[in-house]
């Protein structure tokens, strides 16, 4: 069997989300969406756990170096990842 790692999220408030720039949000999706990959970047996608609900599927647009607010596909609750 294979083991999967899931990344839990952090719960941020509605002021946070407010205060962050749009272009910037990842959603928390059921499956995995399939983006072509670009030199250079370090961008990632994983398996990541919306702290609100507890539900558990796919963000991309992850970053190594800092935390991306995500939006829950289920419940939609704002996290970080």
């Amino acid at each position: 069997m294979t083991k999967v790692e899931v990344k839990l999220g952090t719960k941020i408030d509605k002021a946070e989300l407010l205060s962050t720039d749009i272009s910037k949000l990842a959603i928390l999706t059921a499956t995995r969406v399939i983006k072509d990959e670009v030199e250079g970047q370090y961008e990632y996608g994983a398996m990541t756990q919306c702290p609100w609900c507890g539900h558990i599927g796919y963000t991309s647009g992850l970053d190594s170096e800092v935390y991306i607010t995500v939006i829950c596909g289920v419940c939609g609750q704002p996290f970080q990842a």
